[in-house]
């Protein structure tokens, strides 16, 4: 057979790219103690620009929404928006039932989604390069021309769905229009302040093997990759004090952070994709010759649109990673 089961575990357990979202998954830990995404947040819906401004609002909304979920991940930055427009429907007289809120949380969730792949070392990502890297030892991700692709598809994806709701949809906007919160007097707190210092670090970070001409920095982080970068900045976290006591406890960012089940899961997708594609398995010799006959005949076109139909459909049942696997291993198939 492919490997024993005790070799499968090992396997799993050290994966680099497993170690790596593991780190992620502390540094989201780390962030979310901090408070940072909600406070970030509500401060940018109370930009002077969208006084009297309710499609700018809107967009500003989105758009905040997008970048924090690049960082931080989709689903905590849905919630928390979502706490805030509900707030904000509840100062203005909306009716959670009304166009503009539905129209705006379906929104939420759309726009946080492509958010959350924005970054090519968030979670979803990562996973998915892992296992096309299982598939094709020899690929490497150019980051900076990921991030060009994806700053495309976000612009665009935010200004189809704005006009899908200014002539589409066309809510009622009288009472957001002259809406404005009150403005936060405050300022960041020295928790906050950090939150930004190692956001900020670990994106260039993670940014300069690709940007360094080469030299022996650069030499340096490759040779301990992402996993180790991450590392550097989750364990300077874990040393800053305040007041002689520790900002952070392993145990509080673990407990905010750290998704088990979805580790387990990328651990066991990856572990599963190399499987398939190894030779003793006979995986992708069944599957050239159960598809060859529908899939060789067609054109790179309608290849193309049956993969993603089927993608879309499959997703309706089957977790999305998992389909994500399968699709891969059919195109290499191919």
């Amino acid at each position: 057979g492919y490997c024993k089961v005790s070799e499968a575990f090992i396997k799993a357990a050290g994966n680099d790219t497993i170690l790596f979202i593991l780190f992620l998954l502390f540094f989201g830990g780390i962030i979310a103690c901090t408070g940072i995404g909600k406070e970030i947040a509500e401060r940018v819906t109370l930009w002077k620009i969208f006084k009297g401004r309710p499609w700018f609002l809107t967009v500003g909304i989105l758009v905040a929404a997008f970048l924090l979920s690049s960082i931080i991940g989709s689903i905590p930055i849905i919630l928390i928006f979502w706490s805030i427009i509900y707030g904000i429907c509840e100062t203005v007289g909306f009716s959670k039932h009304d166009k503009w809120p539905t129209y705006i949380i379906f929104g939420m969730a759309l726009i946080c989604a492509q958010g959350g792949l924005f970054l090519p070392f968030q979670v979803p990502v990562t996973g998915q390069l892992a296992v096309y890297k299982a598939l094709d030892p020899g690929f490497s991700l150019s980051y900076p021309h990921y991030l060009c692709f994806s700053s495309i598809m976000g612009m665009c994806l935010i200004a189809a769905y704005t006009m899908v709701g200014k002539f589409i949809v066309r809510p009622k906007m009288d009472p957001i229009l002259n809406y404005q919160s009150e403005p936060k007097k405050d300022h960041l707190n020295f928790e906050h302040k950090i939150a930004i210092v190692l956001i900020i670090s670990l994106v260039i970070l993670l940014m300069l093997p690709g940007l360094l001409p080469q030299c022996g920095f650069k030499t340096f982080l490759q040779s301990i990759g992402n996993t180790g970068m991450t590392a550097l900045v989750v364990g300077a976290a874990l040393l800053i004090r305040k007041n002689g006591k520790p900002v952070f406890n392993i145990k509080t960012i673990s407990d905010r952070g750290v998704l088990w089940g979805m580790l387990f899961m990328v651990a066991t997708a990856v572990t599963i994709s190399t499987a398939m594609t190894s030779k003793e398995t006979g995986v992708t010799q069944f599957i050239n010759q159960l598809l060859a006959p529908v899939l060789s005949n067609t054109s790179p076109y309608i290849f193309l649109v049956l993969i993603t139909v089927t993608s879309i459909i499959l997703t309706n049942f089957i977790n999305n990673s998992v389909v994500g696997i399968m699709m891969l291993t059919i195109l290499f198939s191919f």
